[in-house]
């Protein structure tokens, strides 16, 4: 059964040209951002015929590790006769290693400027999971041992690097300034409208101004490091324009000064606990609504890239503010009015007001809903279109006027129909459940709130939300990302998920497989329209196609029993990298071909032969988010140098519908040609890792793999769920098809997965620290992960 809620947004266009003010409360439809690309037809595959596979008469092995400097220890041979695959990590083999092996001093402050220590202390400059297909090929010499094994992992690796340098160029230099615009302009027409309100709408008034005014003042220069200088546009000399950023202190001086002195001391108050992550506590603005329900102050931790810069954390805290508070369309037992539902009414109309610059707020709303959404998808909230689209049908928008909202009939009137708006899917707010034995689906509609700009629906995390309490109250309330692989379709991932249920004392696992196998039957019928409603969901659907056991139409290593926690690994890899690029947005759970050479003159026996992943429907999937993407940033003309033919959207193309046709080959059970074998020698996906803008320069922490997000908050325990990325593996792998046996060479992920107490919450800052040292100290992996071998 499909979930009862409703994904109406489409995402798209970053400038809006024309006003949406033509008529009281106007339609704000968010335009589509590309069409669906046409569908690709994914062949068949035939049984792999491999000749024998031994380490020892593998093609040019010895000249790989003589080139590369390293030799195999006894256990990793063993490793890879049993599997025929092993994985090695980066870190043991200095001579292909890019982290910098002696701490970084600088030699001049301009130096120190420009280069500043690296975390940890040792610096990584080169990407460490793309390096090494650089090393290898990039367009080296003819030597047989070259041989490419172009893995799942390093290619979504490579995806999320164009994925979060976009979000990053694009947030720093259109939506930050776009951000401020909107809350400067819309808080002008509040506080207008709060001077001139009557005395019965005045207190409302002055309540959700100082509601707004905390969103601007959080868009302030914290003062603290790292800093960067931020840029957008050019002017008339070509020189960059700078984008000036008031401290944080002068703007609470100057937008909450403003405010009336009651609401001054609240919004400061707010203003300070936000600074100071300071835990679980009832908001000073928003706790008049339902004093049961609180705010997660660690949740403004600037994480992920957003602490890169003073502009990324100032953009970071006033969204996460903006996304996470919302008004209660449902008012709290005993409660006399409902006091939520009519500052979200007189919300939504401000946004249609010309502020006194003649600006409409609602205009930069539906620019930064956008272009947001394309990223990282749309709310499962309730906003103002939703809001507009349920107030239509009981009352008449053309006669509204802002005493409408304290109506006490209208208000009783439409407190009957709150069942008509779309129910949140996920449940993110820090809330004390009231009834013994309160379902699921009643803290679901408790849980109705308006927001500006909601967190948004994300299919995984729908499916923790559905296998924690109080959705499932016989389930751990912190839950393993295995859930979402298992629910995904892949049946490896659905015997760990058993395995980790027994290891904590869930004696009756049916109820979970039975609601695992909804969950999964939900996702298999998802339309190909809602996958592709954004970047995000549709990564979350290509790590679906990795799922599945591998039959005889994968070669031996893929067929060895480790193989099937490994392709898991690689599934919660990329889903790792999915939640920390789109962190701020996603809403979290809460539990209570190229041209060939003239081939005539090569000697044959001197080509590599490389090997793609033969996952057909990844790369055919792949290909199609490659393209969607591609033709979203041409139409709306975003980053447009990444779509020209050598820029990072333009090259990937071709070299993903490449590597999808060597892959179908293969499957297919064809021999590759010699262009196929040189195309691959010169392949080297580096350019993904590079700066979008060429000014630009890579520094020492640019290059680490190692990241992490939190993806689930256990409020009754104080636990928040992690997954993270550690250094790379080198994975080694024996392949025979061809009739050619050889040892082929890429990288892997280092997945971890833990649970910490409900405190600050963890950085990329603080988590590299655990690996980029002289002697690191890392996190223990999940005990069903594969063991590098040393």
């Amino acid at each position: 059964m499909k979930p009862q809620f409703s994904l109406r947004f489409l995402p798209g266009a970053l400038l809006i040209a024309t006003s949406l003010t033509a008529a009281p409360w106007p339609e704000a439809p968010l335009a589509t951002f590309a069409d669906v690309p046409a569908s690709i037809t994914v062949p068949g595959t035939k049984a792999v015929v491999e000749v024998p596979l031994e380490l020892d008469s593998a093609r040019a092995a010895s000249g790989l590790f003589e080139e590369l400097g390293f030799s195999l220890t006894k256990a990793q041979k063993e490793a890879l006769r049993r599997d025929k695959f092993v994985l090695i990590p980066i870190g043991t083999l200095p001579t292909i290693d890019p982290m910098d092996r002696e701490p970084y001093v600088p030699e001049t402050p301009e130096e120190a400027k420009y280069y500043p220590k690296p975390l940890g202390g040792l610096g990584v400059y080169e990407d460490e999971m793309l390096a090494i297909y650089q090393r290898i090929g990039g367009g080296g010499e003819l030597q047989p041992w070259r041989n490419h094994f172009v893995t799942a992992d390093s290619m979504l690796h490579a995806w999320h690097r164009f994925f979060e340098g976009a979000l990053e160029e694009i947030e720093s230099k259109e939506l930050y300034p776009r951000l401020d615009a909107f809350l400067t302009s819309w808080l002008s027409s509040l506080r207008l409208l709060r001077e001139n309100a009557s005395p019965s709408l005045a207190p409302h008034y002055e309540q959700i101004e100082a509601q707004i005014a905390v969103a601007l003042v959080l868009l302030g220069d914290d003062g603290e490091e790292p800093r960067k200088e931020i840029s957008s546009g050019w002017d008339d000399q070509g020189n960059p324009k700078v984008i000036s950023m008031p401290s944080l202190a002068d703007r609470a001086e100057t937008v909450l000064g403003a405010l009336p002195q009651k609401w001054q001391v609240a919004a400061r108050n707010e203003v300070k606990l936000i600074l100071g992550k300071a835990g679980l506590s009832p908001s000073p603005l928003f706790v008049s609504y339902d004093p049961e329900k609180g705010q997660d102050y660690t949740q403004f931790t600037p994480r992920s890239h957003y602490a890169k810069n003073q502009a990324l954390r100032a953009y970071f805290r006033s969204m996460m503010y903006l996304g996470r508070n919302g008004w209660p369309l449902v008012a709290p037992a005993g409660q006399d009015g409902a006091s939520g539902l009519s500052h979200a009414l007189l919300l939504g109309h401000s946004l249609t007001l010309p502020a006194p610059d003649g600006k409409v707020p609602l205009d930069d709303w539906r620019a930064l809903m956008e272009i947001t959404s394309f990223f990282a998808g749309g709310s499962d909230d309730v906003d103002y279109p939703e809001l507009r689209r349920w107030l239509a049908g009981h009352a008449d928008l053309a006669a509204w006027t802002p005493e409408r909202a304290v109506d006490a009939a209208l208000l009783a009137e439409l407190g009957e129909k709150l069942g008509e708006l779309r129910q949140p899917g996920i449940l993110s707010q820090v809330r004390q459940r009231r009834k013994p034995g309160e379902s699921g689906d009643e803290v679901r509609s408790d849980s109705l709130q308006f927001r500006v700009f909601g967190q948004r629906f994300t299919y995984d995390a729908w499916v923790l939300t559905e296998l924690t309490p109080p959705m499932m109250n016989s389930l751990p309330a912190t839950p393993t990302a295995l859930y979402v692989a298992a629910a995904l379709g892949d049946p490896t991932a659905r015997e760990l998920a058993l395995s980790w249920l027994r290891q904590r004392d869930i004696k009756d696992a049916a109820p979970f497989e039975a609601r695992l196998d909804e969950l999964a039957a939900t996702l298999a019928g998802v339309s190909e329209a809602e996958w592709f409603s954004s970047m995000a969901s549709k990564k979350l659907h290509l790590i679906g196609t990795l799922a599945g056991k591998k039959g005889d139409g994968f070669p031996a290593f893929m067929r060895s029993p480790q193989w099937g926690a490994k392709h898991v690994e690689t599934m919660l890899g990329a889903y790792t990298q999915l939640k920390h690029d789109t962190l701020l947005y996603a809403k979290q759970s809460y539990a209570e071909m190229g041209e060939g050479g003239d081939t005539d003159k090569i000697n044959e026996d001197d080509v590599p032969y490389g090997f793609v992943q033969p996952e057909v429907r990844f790369w055919a999937e792949f290909d199609r988010l490659v393209n969607y993407t591609f033709e979203g940033f041409t139409k709306h003309k975003l980053l447009p140098n990444v779509v020209e033919e050598w820029g990072h959207l333009g090259r990937f193309k071709k070299d993903v519908a490449s590597l999808r046709g060597l892959a179908n080959k293969t499957a297919a059970g064809e021999k590759w040609n010699l262009e196929d074998r040189l195309w691959l020698l010169e392949f080297n996906p580096v350019y993904m890792a590079e700066p979008l803008d060429p000014m630009n320069v890579q520094g020492p922490d640019d290059g680490k793999a190692a990241i992490v997000a939190d993806i689930q908050t256990n409020v009754q325990e104080s636990k928040v769920l992690y997954q993270a990325l550690g250094r790379p593996y080198l994975i080694l792998a024996l392949v025979g098809d061809g009739g050619m046996n050889r040892l082929v060479v890429g990288t892997a992920y280092d997945y971890y997965e833990f649970v910490e107490p409900l405190q600050e919450r963890l950085t990329d800052e603080a988590w590299r620290k655990r690996f980029y040292a002289i002697d690191p100290d890392p996190q223990p992996k999940p005990d069903w992960t594969v063991p590098a071998v040393k």
